[in-house]
């Protein structure tokens, strides 16, 4: 006979902390799986009908129902092993979670968006760039870049975005022509006032393969 399915009720701050997993674009992949199996299950579904849902095993559905019921939050993560310590800790994690909370840093639309007039009205005159496959000597060449890649977007999906009193992080989904999707984490450093450094993370190998990367003008 197989177990029942544990019942789950959610307390407003588990509740909370659950769809902050969900929300957040940079929730590792199985973090996010068991939020949504507790928050489905807390609905009143069961386990064969979130593991449908979810595209998963009804076992493994089971699995972290029972882990939820028994140790709450701390039950979803993973078990502790040998080896190198954890890098992110329940600290950090509450600290992301705040960040979540805070209003978008401003400008980010405009940022995001085509408006690219306004957006080099947000960089410094000194502008510092670290881009994974090209260089970018002043202002104007990367506004240059700017504007010729930025033509080519058809679509920005913010996933994810966090902001302090001089650092902002955006990481989002570009649909671009000749591309197709295109994930991008981007860091921004300000002086309170303009953007004076920024920081690309994307798949190079894809960029390079629709023949971006060949000069230090392009995007």
């Amino acid at each position: 006979m197989s177990k029942p399915a544990a019942v789950i009720n959610l307390s407003p701050e588990e509740e909370r902390t659950l769809r902050q997993w969900l929300r957040a674009g940079t929730t590792e992949q199985r973090m996010s799986e068991r939020a949504h199996i507790v928050l489905l299950a807390s609905q009143g579904q069961g386990t064969v009908q979130i593991a449908a849902s979810l595209q998963t095993r009804p076992a493994r559905v089971s699995k972290w129902r029972q882990r939820f019921a028994q140790r709450r939050l701390e039950g979803l993560g993973d078990s502790a092993r040998s080896g190198r310590p954890r890098r992110y800790d329940a600290r950090t994690e509450k600290r992301v979670l705040k960040q979540l909370d805070q209003a978008p840093p401003a400008g980010h639309s405009t940022w995001t968006g085509k408006d690219f007039g306004q957006a080099g009205r947000y960089l410094a005159e000194d502008l510092k760039t670290d881009t994974p496959i090209n260089m970018y000597h002043e202002k104007k060449d990367f506004l240059e870049a700017l504007r010729g890649f930025g033509q080519l977007v058809e679509h920005v999906a913010i996933l994810a975005e966090f902001c302090n009193d001089d650092e902002a992080l955006l990481l989002y989904d570009l649909t671009v022509a000749r591309i197709g999707r295109l994930r991008v984490a981007e860091h921004f450093v300000t002086d309170g006032e303009h953007i004076k450094l920024i920081r690309h993370i994307h798949d190079t190998a894809t960029l390079r393969a629709a023949g971006f990367g060949s000069t230090n003008t392009q995007g």
